[in-house]
């Protein structure tokens, strides 16, 4: 068996269906988080979102729930957990 063929085809597809499935988090996501939260930056398969204090854990609860349709929607036979954390600066992440 040709061990780096088989880790090259493996990559492309997991690799490549985690971006697919993140693109459509962040649509679903921009669409569904309250006025006032916004959609700041993605980092590997993390969405970074702000919002004030008072919509944090809404916009968490938002924000998570439509990371794990967006993962449904793709693959509907595969279990999936999102975790979130509401912080006040980057750092605390």
């Amino acid at each position: 068996m040709n061990w780096n063929a088989f880790q090259l085809q493996t990559n492309f597809r997991v690799q490549g269906s985690a971006a697919d499935v993140l693109k459509l988090a962040m649509i679903k996501v921009a669409e569904r988080i309250p006025a006032g939260a916004k959609l700041r930056a993605t980092v590997h398969d993390e969405l970074i979102l702000s919002a004030p204090l008072e919509l944090a854990n809404e916009t968490l609860q938002t924000a998570r729930q439509a990371m794990i349709d967006a993962f449904s929607e793709l693959f509907p036979e595969v279990p999936i957990e999102v975790e979130g954390k509401v912080c006040s600066n980057w750092s605390e992440k």
